[in-house]
């Protein structure tokens, strides 16, 4: 997609209520749609959903480049009024997460992924487990972790998916947890056993294809997430809630 279509699709997903709007980890400077268009034109859309709904919205620009340009990058983010970055950590090395995290400002927060994190931690008899992988990425001073999630797709233990979120969120002494994100094709009949199992809201979601091949749209897609995340506070089964609420109902015939 062009920068502009990008754009659109967000300020559609913000308005029905998504939080953050983020590049895939594939997504970087290319051609056909540069960083820069593409955060200016997302950033223009993220502040005009804030202004209708009242609400603070995030946009997490995937900068993952080569070392020596993670500072300029991060520096061009923030002049257009971005206030997220997200690099895959395993790329480009801890080191220099490390020293992106000395240099940044704290106006803009710096969000990790998992890439790479397959043939670094699944070989038998070899490399990392991924809880260990989670605790290095917090200890550089990642501000929220994206990870693997429950499902088939994901191909992760539930156990290690646990592990990783405790790693984000327990006491360390004097470093700051790190927002846990365990996700992917995350739909909101995921919603209530993610949080069982998590014992704590504190944690986000990776929502994609529920959210943007919603049947009635993007704002439909985000609509369905706040719905289900209602029926969870208000303890109302979801199949119930859903009755009454026409974006859930449709995302529970589309995705299950």
């Amino acid at each position: 997609m062009n920068a502009k279509d990008f754009a659109d699709l967000a300020y559609q997903a913000y308005m029905g209520g998504l939080d953050a709007a983020k590049d895939d980890e594939m997504f970087a400077d290319t051609t056909y749609s540069p960083l820069k268009e593409r955060v200016t034109a997302t950033v223009q859309a993220m502040s005009k959903a804030e202004d209708k709904t009242g609400e603070k919205k995030m946009y997490i620009a995937n900068i993952t480049d080569e070392v020596d340009k993670l500072e300029e990058l991060v520096e061009m983010v923030l002049e257009n009024g971005g206030n997220a970055v997200m690099v895959n950590t395993l790329t480009i090395g801890l080191s220099a997460v490390r020293a992106l995290n000395k240099k940044r400002s704290r106006k803009i927060a710096l969000v990790s992924h998992f890439e790479l994190l397959a043939p670094l931690s699944r070989m038998p008899c070899f490399g990392l487990n991924s809880a260990l992988i989670t605790k290095l990425e917090r200890l550089s001073g990642c501000d929220a972790i994206i990870n693997p999630g429950f499902g088939e797709r994901m191909m992760m233990p539930e156990e290690e998916v646990l592990q990783s979120v405790q790693a984000c969120l327990r006491e360390w002494n004097a470093i700051q947890p790190s927002l846990p994100i365990p996700g992917g094709s995350d739909t909101p009949s995921n919603l209530p056993n993610a949080l069982q199992k998590f014992q704590t809201k504190d944690f986000g979601m990776v929502p994609g294809r529920a959210v943007f091949n919603h049947p009635q749209g993007p704002e439909a897609g985000a609509r369905s997430f706040r719905e289900a995340w209602e029926s969870i506070e208000r303890n109302i089964p979801l199949q119930q809630y859903a009755k009454s609420h026409e974006a859930l109902r449709k995302s529970l015939e589309a995705f299950g």
